[in-house]
């Protein structure tokens, strides 16, 4: 006979005890154990309905594309949603709960939410107290917002509408350890290429001396120029965990690009995202030269001033045996001449159809 569930607090959408389960899962919104565990403890507890959509939605988060089970995951998860939509969303403002999304839950918990400064204040504790959030994407932010120590419980943080001013704020917060995922960028005027808040140089040097941003594993930069200050930063060897950057038209050097791949980041990048920067084929010689880039597995180098001789690099190159992934048009040779790299002997995780 189930269990019957303890009564939850008011504001809460759990049994009582559960604080210290949604501090370990903040800890590290990317890792699945956490999350089981506790599932376990709601069943346990006598909510098997919310421990049974966290078994599903990680089983069916990490399955391949198209895998068997997928289909009747989903219809159970729809059935679970209808059933406990209100429960599950209780103590969120109402902006939240009106939504009704399935899509907003990812891995049992709300992963992603939009605030403005004024959303933040009034509801950023109940929002980031109750659920696992993997990003925030905030706009029409105040200075405030970024030195907040709400952030403590965040695992994402999407800005692409910043200033200088808002990128100091957070590098003096130092509440970031939860973070693994970081876009900074700008946004372009309509049909222009004027950026509308710009960002300088040193307070992206200053964000990344922040010692609790040291297990950032997703960096993406959009619309500064300053893909060789992150470079610089990235030499440093403190970010040991970084798993993707994203540094397309960042005015990246082929310098730059030496320091990122021999870097301590480099060990551990699986996606290099560097389009739009004249590394030219001197930048693609320092990658293959690397030591220790071996676990790429997505590479973008399109628009990157590169010639054949880059595609020679490349195909005898290694480090080509993990890249799924390869994206090479809009260069200095006949994009046909990639064929060279289709033949390599290393080219054995590439399909042909990611070669482009």
């Amino acid at each position: 006979m189930p269990r019957r569930a303890k009564p939850a607090n008011a504001d809460s959408p759990y049994p009582p005890g559960w604080e210290p389960f949604l501090d370990a899962i903040r800890a590290d919104v990317d890792d699945d154990t956490p999350r089981l565990v506790f599932a376990d403890w709601l069943q346990e507890n006598g909510d098997e309905e919310r421990a049974e959509l966290i078994r599903l939605q990680c089983a069916s988060e990490r399955a391949p594309a198209g895998h068997p089970d997928n289909a009747e995951r989903h219809r159970r998860i729809e059935v679970l949603f209808h059933a406990n939509w209100d429960r599950w969303t209780r103590g969120l403002p109402h902006w939240v709960r009106r939504d009704r999304f399935i899509h907003s839950f990812i891995r049992g918990f709300i992963a992603e939410v939009s605030m403005t400064a004024a959303r933040f204040a009034k509801d950023g504790e109940a929002v980031t107290r109750l659920t696992a959030l993997s990003t925030v994407n905030f706009s029409r932010t105040n200075v405030g917002v970024f030195r907040s120590p709400l952030l403590k419980r965040v695992g994402g943080l999407y800005l692409d509408f910043v200033d200088s001013a808002r990128v100091d704020a957070l590098a003096s917060n130092p509440h970031l350890s939860a973070l693994r995922y970081l876009f900074v960028g700008t946004q372009s005027d309509s049909g222009g290429s004027r950026w509308t808040r710009s960002v300088n140089g040193g307070a992206l040097d200053r964000l990344f001396a922040n010692p609790s941003l040291v297990g950032l594993r997703q960096f993406l930069l959009k619309g500064p120029p300053h893909g060789d200050v992150v470079a610089s930063a990235l030499a440093a060897g403190r970010f040991t965990a970084l798993e993707q950057l994203e540094l397309n038209r960042s005015r990246l050097s082929a310098e730059g690009l030496k320091a990122v791949v021999r870097s301590a980041s480099a060990a551990s990048l699986r996606g290099l995202y560097v389009a739009g920067n004249l590394i030219g084929d001197d930048g693609i010689r320092h990658m293959v030269e690397a030591p220790n880039l071996g676990r790429i597995q997505s590479l973008n180098l399109v628009n990157c001033g590169l010639t054949s001789e880059s595609v020679r690099l490349l195909a005898d190159w290694p480090g080509l045996r993990t890249v799924r992934s390869l994206q090479l048009s809009r260069n200095g040779f006949p994009i046909e001449h990639a064929d060279l790299i289709r033949k390599s002997h290393y080219a054995t995780a590439l399909p042909e159809s990611s070669l482009r």
